[in-house]
């Protein structure tokens, strides 16, 4: 600290190698410039694994800022908070076409982030119980998928990823083992519980209170096979298209309050990872993406009838996918 003497600063460091340790990285890390982490990276594909020098950027950036999770997140801003997203436009926009109750969950999923409340006091045995028991074995024996998986979320910008050993000095922190599933996509393990009295993340939160929507995502199959049914019924020589709607990283799209965000953190090999995104297994992403999944219900069947948009749904189609034309079907 710059109110501390020499010798002052010599006695506190002799107290423990690692406050030492702490304060030769803090002066080392002054001397780096990251300020180009605020920019936009417009040269993200071709990076196939995460550079140590945008991790030192990151470790001088949050000693720039005292050791402030939520001040890095902030200062980032760009894609890391979602700060491309003009939600009051959007909102506007919608608004008449979609529900006002489910205009206000889109605001506050927008612009405070999630989990909606987030409230708990833990011990410090707990949070070191996650950290000793690590990560599933998978992901030590798929190192290639797994290179492959972080490397997205941080061309992505959906992780700040610092050296783990910083860890120990970030207030608020809690770590979750991570799970790797077949296709390669990373899983937060956030609901087992270790011990009988361990209590992991998922406990936490506050999805047990009924503050966000509950998802209805499980009764979609069944409505749509329904209309279907009705449709060739109705439309019997009539060709039917069907539209899969898969959201690139949806979570991921939504973002933790920076406040919090520290509390769904995670460590892989040497690197600690902090979650701007929403994570896969956190008991409260599905009720927070269920806010945007109904708006795009809602809007398809407010929109339905609109027959301008035929033409411009045509030439995004077949220009992207080679879709065969609309007008050479007959559809409905």
């Amino acid at each position: 600290p710059l109110y501390m003497t020499a010798t002052d600063k010599a006695s506190l460091c002799s107290l423990h190698p690692l406050i030492g340790h702490l304060s030769r990285m803090i002066d080392e890390y002054a001397k780096i410039d990251f300020s180009e982490l605020h920019e936009i990276d417009m040269n993200y594909r071709p990076q196939k694994k995460i550079s140590r020098k945008k991790v030192k950027m990151f470790m001088a950036c949050l000693f720039h800022f005292n050791l402030s999770v939520a001040n890095v997140n902030r200062y980032l801003g760009n894609n890391y908070t979602a700060s491309y997203h003009d939600v009051m436009k959007s909102i506007e926009q919608t608004r008449g076409l979609v529900g006002d109750n489910l205009l206000e969950h889109y605001t506050r999923v927008m612009t405070i982030g999630a989990p909606a409340h987030f409230n708990y006091n833990t011990s410090c045995d707990n949070g070191m119980l996650h950290w000793r028991v690590g990560n599933h074995p998978l992901i030590a024996l798929n190192p290639k998928k797994l290179q492959k998986s972080m490397n997205k979320l941080d061309q992505n910008q959906f992780v700040i990823p610092l050296n783990s050993w910083v860890s120990r000095f970030l207030p608020h922190i809690l770590f979750t083992p991570q799970h790797l599933i077949d296709t390669g996509r990373q899983i937060f393990h956030a609901y087992w519980r270790f011990t009988p009295t361990s209590v992991p993340v998922n406990r936490m939160t506050s999805t047990h209170l009924g503050v966000k929507l509950d998802c209805d995502y499980g009764t979609v199959l069944l409505r749509v096979l329904i209309r279907i049914w009705n449709l060739r019924i109705t439309y019997p020589l009539k060709d039917i298209i069907l539209h899969a709607n898969d959201v690139k990283s949806c979570f991921r799209q939504l973002k933790h309050h920076p406040d919090v965000m520290a509390a769904f953190s995670y460590i892989i090999a040497d690197i600690l990872y902090l979650s701007c995104g929403l994570m896969f297994g956190a008991d409260f992403s599905p009720q927070s993406w269920e806010v945007c999944r109904r708006i795009a219900e809602q809007l398809a069947t407010s929109l339905f009838d609109d027959e301008s948009l035929v033409e411009n749904i045509e030439s995004i189609s077949t220009s992207s996918n080679g879709v065969r034309s609309l007008e050479k079907a007959q559809t409905m």
